[in-house]
């Protein structure tokens, strides 16, 4: 296994246990150090065993833990920025929102760890190489240690940023929703990784073995892919730059992208008659995961649709009756929603970067309303500069989504849950965010 793991053997003579008190003074004079009060002093826990600790909110930025054990210890909320963990034993700690930019992680070991919100940016995961000496011993030992190890980890919604992992091993570590924007993971391990709507843009996976990982809805826009083995990998709703075939990926994922079975024109006229008989006649427009890039379906009626994972970059909904139709994991990039009716509809983990959905009907009519029909659904999309000029967002639940650089501009926000969403004053300064209609 990678990291300290394999040295479990030699533990009685690597770590040193430390004493509650003494680890209170070590605390207390570490953040006189980072305050620059008299009396302060960096923390130096290097080899120091602090396993099964409850530590959660502490702060240890800059500290040297160099090879220290601290498996199974609580750092929910701690601040390690900076801090030195080099070959460090952390498997199975509870460190949710934990903050370790800059930390040095080489050769550390992170197995089963709970990493749920943390801040790794320009972490350094890299090989490493620790020194220690055996007690009564002069003769300094050296212990190579493989990458960090992140199998089985979670790391739900971490920001991993520019960090730094080549040839770590990540087998079945959760990076769901995880931002990964710049990162070095060349070489890496992710057999089996859940890297479900994950932002690695612009990162370096050149090497890197993803065989059977669950990429859906994941962004990899810019990102290189040179070698890396991609055998049974789930594409489904990933978002590229082109074909993974293209890439210079090895293997074969599994991937949607199949033409529909019949023309556009054919299975819409299908799909009309299926409404208006309420389902006796026609048939329902089914295209899960279709390549359906550039369609033509303006002014059409598609309520109820099912278009889970379709290919539908630069597809014209412009002016479309999509009441209840199903999006989820869409590639909708710069797709034309102009005046469409969305209320009701699933855009789930849909990417949309660039689309006009200007004038389009997402919310309902305002507070009090008897409208029969639910808001749009947007859990979790991505709305990477959108046009929303004039749209209709009342009472929509925008919690969680991604609206950076979209178009407010007058849009109808009112009663709109944003908590969590991902917008600036200055957006919302365009918007129409009262009762009275004018801009908050």
């Amino acid at each position: 296994m990678g990291g300290v793991a394999g040295q479990q053997n030699e533990e009685p003579k690597r770590f040193v246990r430390i004493d509650d008190d003494a680890l209170k003074d070590a605390l207390d004079c570490h953040l006189r150090f980072i305050k620059g009060a008299r009396g302060g002093r960096r923390a130096t826990l290097a080899r120091r065993d602090l396993s099964n600790r409850d530590l959660t909110g502490v702060n240890l930025a800059g500290a040297d833990l160099t090879g220290a054990k601290l498996a199974g210890t609580k750092l929910t909320r701690a601040a390690l920025a900076n801090v030195i963990l080099f070959g460090a034993d952390l498997r199975s700690i509870t460190a949710q929102g934990i903050d370790l930019t800059k930390a040095d992680l080489r050769g550390a070991c992170l197995s089963g760890a709970d990493l749920t919100n943390a801040i790794l940016t320009e972490a350094d995961m890299r090989e490493g190489e620790v020194a220690y000496v055996e007690e009564g011993d002069l003769t300094t030992n050296r212990q190579k240690l493989t990458p960090s190890d992140m199998t089985a980890a979670v790391m739900r919604r971490a920001d991993l940023s520019r960090a730094r992992f080549s040839k770590a091993s990540g087998a079945q570590v959760d990076l769901s929703d995880a931002v990964l924007r710049g990162a070095r993971m060349n070489g890496a391990d992710l057999r089996n990784a859940n890297l479900t709507g994950a932002i690695l843009v612009q990162a370096d996976l050149t090497d890197s073995n993803l065989s059977g990982a669950t990429l859906f809805g994941a962004v990899l826009t810019d990102s290189t892919l040179t070698r890396a083995d991609v055998t049974g990998a789930k594409l489904f709703g990933t978002i590229m730059n082109g074909d993974i075939s293209k890439s210079g990926a090895k293997g074969t994922p599994v991937k949607p992208g199949t033409p529909p079975p019949k023309p556009i024109a054919e299975m819409i006229a299908a799909h009309l008659e299926w409404v208006e008989s309420g389902g006796a006649k026609g048939v329902r427009l089914e295209l899960p995961g279709a390549d359906l890039k550039g369609a033509d379906f303006r002014d059409a009626n598609l309520a109820g649709a099912k278009l889970t994972g379709a290919e539908l970059a630069r597809a014209n909904f412009s002016g479309a009756r999509l009441l209840f139709a199903d999006f989820g994991f869409c590639d909708m990039r710069d797709a034309k929603l102009r005046r469409a009716d969305l209320r009701g509809a699933d855009f789930s983990r849909a990417f949309a970067g660039g689309a006009d959905l200007s004038e389009a009907i997402l919310g309902l009519h305002g507070k009090g309303s008897s409208d029969p029909v639910r808001p749009t659904k947007l859990t979790k999309a991505r709305l990477w500069s959108v046009r929303l000029k004039g749209a209709h967002l009342c009472r929509v639940d925008l919690s969680g989504v991604d609206l950076t650089g979209a178009d407010l501009t007058q849009a109808d926000l009112r009663e709109a849950d944003l908590r969590g969403a991902t917008v600036t004053p200055e957006q919302l300064a365009v918007a129409i965010t009262t009762l009275s209609g004018t801009a908050d």
